[in-house]
């Protein structure tokens, strides 16, 4: 893969998170010594827990944004000699999935990467045909329950789901960094407001402008659709902590 493509690429995307997360990839990959230096997007190594990607296999990234995680997984699996599996990138936001497609031409050199535009809750995907699903910090944003159960039904038996999701106390840092702001607040308050019902109901607030939810992976992990999972792995952050489970 060239780099110099790849950051020319990058220099013309719009200024914005999802440039700032391709720059945030790119740096990484290119500093990194061995895969082991930065924690990938894809955490583990899916063949250590019994899921043998080919050629064949489908991995599906709900909430892909510009598909730089999708690119971070495929360069790591080249660089180890396995083989790439079929990929497809779901986001709900247009604009998201141009710059995904503009940069997937650079980087993609296998004919198994797509994009799709879907809603959580209806992915559009034969139920039981994916090896792995990876949904990094998208559950605080939509239907957890709806988006669970759709999760559930596209995976298949011995796949891997992997989680991440926005503790209290990424919120609460968030309110620390700028206490004096009155829109800081009023815009991280709500999520943990929504958290707090979660806790104790199991359920989002049905009024939209508080769907944003704030969750611990003991409620989250308590939910339906993840109790018929297995806890494979996870890391110790505390603010975005992201689990493996295996079905």
């Amino acid at each position: 893969m060239d780099q110099d493509r790849l950051r020319e690429a990058v220099d013309k995307l719009p200024p914005d998170y999802i440039k700032t997360m391709w720059k945030y990839t790119i740096d990484h990959q290119a500093e990194a010594k061995s895969a082991d230096n930065v924690l990938p997007y894809m955490p583990v190594v899916p063949e250590q827990y019994g899921v043998e990607l080919t050629a064949s296999s489908l991995v599906v990234d709900v909430g892909c944004l510009g598909g730089y995680g999708m690119f971070d997984f495929v360069r790591r699996r080249l660089a180890d000699d396995k083989p790439i599996p079929r990929l497809v990138g779901i986001d709900i936001d247009m604009t998201s999935l141009s710059m995904a497609r503009r940069m997937a031409d650079v980087w993609s050199r296998e004919p198994g990467v797509e994009f799709m535009c879907a809603k959580s809750e209806h992915l559009g995907v034969a139920s039981q045909s994916v090896d792995i699903i990876i949904a990094r910090l998208l559950l605080p944003y939509v239907a957890i329950r709806e988006t669970l159960d759709e999760f559930a039904r596209v995976i298949r038996p011995g796949g891997l789901m992997i989680i991440q999701i926005h503790t209290s106390a990424y919120y609460r840092q968030r309110l620390l960094q700028h206490p004096r702001q009155i829109t800081n607040w009023i815009y991280h308050i709500r999520p943990l407001l929504s958290g707090a019902f979660f806790a104790v109901t199991g359920r989002q607030p049905a009024w939209r402008r508080f769907r944003e939810t704030a969750m611990t992976m003991r409620h989250l992990l308590a939910l339906q659709p993840l109790r018929e999972m297995v806890e494979v792995w996870r890391d110790s952050d505390l603010q975005k902590p992201l689990v493996v489970l295996r079905k």
